[in-house]
């Protein structure tokens, strides 16, 4: 019996938690061990989470190298919130002034109506 593509997804999902476990060290499992040997996919994602594993332990002995002014910008944007808005249009101005243009609009039609009755009649 063929196995559907959909089905080996299915499967393969049961397994991201112990492949990610797997990689980070945890024994694997004869079920996990018997899985990944048969599916390529799985394969690539063992080495994939390997490969991540290794990246990040690499970046750990490295220190942090941070811009002079990052610590006192971070704290006082968490203790200040975020900054005031600059040049912002308030909310009431931009519905006034959508309200003319809808106003402006209606006049412009009324106009062009009457035009068209006088021509026609």
């Amino acid at each position: 019996m063929p196995v559907t593509l959909a089905r080996r997804r299915l499967d393969c999902a049961a397994y991201e938690v112990a492949l990610s476990e797997t990689a980070a060290g945890a024994p694997m499992s004869e079920s996990v061990d018997a899985h990944v040997r048969q599916c390529l996919r799985c394969q690539a994602e063992l080495v994939s989470y390997r490969r991540l594993l290794r990246g990040l332990r690499s970046l750990a002995d490295q220190p942090a190298v941070l811009p002079e002014r990052f610590e006192p910008q971070l704290v006082s944007s968490l203790h200040l919130g975020p900054p005031p808005p600059a040049n912002r249009v308030a909310p009431v101005a931009l519905a006034t002034v959508g309200g003319l243009a809808a106003v402006a609009s209606v006049a412009a039609l009324v106009v062009r109506y009457r035009r068209i009755v006088r021509l026609a009649g």
